[in-house]
């Protein structure tokens, strides 16, 4: 949340527009009256107290899904060139330590 404090009016103000929240925990948490969501106190004043109206869901929802998908891009790569690794050396080289045994003996 102290970041989310820290930022400019007008970044907040995009956030909470984008967003359509007027706080961070709850409605009224960090709330500014301003853009065209948080138009009036008396708006911000009704909002519930809960987290239905708050910023932390969505910024957090979008902040996993975004994390969840560069691991996802850093992982695969690294995850099917070890599972390829595997297949190669399960089906391309035990067959020759089977026959190599023939070859080589008398």
């Amino acid at each position: 949340m102290s970041i989310f404090c820290l930022c400019s009016r007008l970044s907040l103000g995009l956030i909470k527009i984008q967003l359509k929240c007027c706080g961070y925990f709850n409605g009224t948490d960090v709330a500014e009256v301003g853009g065209s969501f948080c138009t009036s106190q008396a708006f911000i004043a009704a909002l519930p107290t809960d987290e239905s109206a708050s910023c932390v869901g969505p910024i957090t929802a979008f902040a996993d899904s975004t994390l969840n998908n560069v691991f996802t891009l850093v992982i695969l790569p690294i995850m099917f060139d070890s599972f390829t690794d595997a297949l190669a050396a399960r089906y391309l080289l035990l067959p020759v330590y089977h026959v190599a045994p023939l070859l080589i003996s008398d």
